[in-house]
């Protein structure tokens, strides 16, 4: 069951429900898409008609942060779970028989993603990692080291939009497997950030204890403004038609 919302087809199901369907589509033959939409993502992609069509299509839709289930709760669109990046990868790192490739952040955060990886799940396979910075004269290169081991899973956590234009790309040369664009969740996997406790995140106040960890982020608060405004707008014009 989904919610349009935006535009977006938002899932509502648990996270497990999501990666069992997730487990399914890896037989499939097919690269699946996931997209974790966060408030922020959706404002910039109203600027980018482009990077708004990749993530419209993309074969999983699911809500990254309370700013997502708060506007679907706003504008009547029916109920909407919080499924974070974050929880995804750590499901999915559960998981037996998986590879996994990363993609994203400094070489640092990754090979401390990967070590602390392996010791809360032993048998994790991690078959290769790239670290965020590159250029797009290094993404052949990187393309082609993934499609060499044919990973199951691959995390890309770049941030918006750079990690969905990764992914656009990747999603030409490669023809299974799921890829989910993951934004900080591997700084958190590497112990560099920290989640915020349950009573935190279930009042919507994660967004403040990350702000707190990174106060750079306060800077992005604008975007939480902009999104609010652009729901009440949607709410008003739905209510004139």
């Amino acid at each position: 069951m989904t919610s349009n919302l935006f535009g977006y087809d938002v899932e509502n199901s648990s996270v497990m429900e999501v990666v069992d369907r997730l487990l399914v589509s890896k037989s499939q033959g097919v690269l699946h898409r996931v997209v974790t939409l966060n408030p922020e993502m959706v404002v910039l992609a109203e600027r980018n008609l482009i990077a708004k069509t990749w993530l419209t299509r993309a074969d999983t839709i699911v809500a990254d942060g309370y700013g997502i289930k708060w506007a679907s709760w706003v504008l009547c669109k029916g109920p909407v779970c919080i499924v974070s990046g974050i929880e995804l990868v750590f499901q999915l790192l559960q998981q037996k028989d998986l590879t996994f490739y990363f993609v994203g952040s400094s070489q640092d955060i990754i090979t401390n993603a990967i070590s602390r990886s392996k010791k809360l799940y032993p048998n994790v396979r991690i078959v290769g990692s790239s670290h965020g910075y590159f250029s797009e004269f290094d993404v052949p290169e990187i393309i082609n080291s993934i499609t060499d081991v044919n990973p199951d899973v691959i995390f890309v956590g770049m941030g918006f939009p750079k990690q969905e234009y990764f992914i656009q790309t990747l999603s030409q040369y490669c023809s299974s497997g799921i890829v989910i664009g993951v934004g900080g969740a591997l700084e958190v996997l590497s112990g560099n950030k920290k989640l915020a406790p349950n009573w935190i995140s279930s009042r919507g106040g994660e967004w403040i204890f990350r702000a707190i960890q990174d106060p750079k982020r306060v800077f992005r608060w604008k975007y939480l403004f902009y999104f609010i405004i652009f729901t009440f707008q949607h709410l008003f014009s739905s209510n004139n038609d």
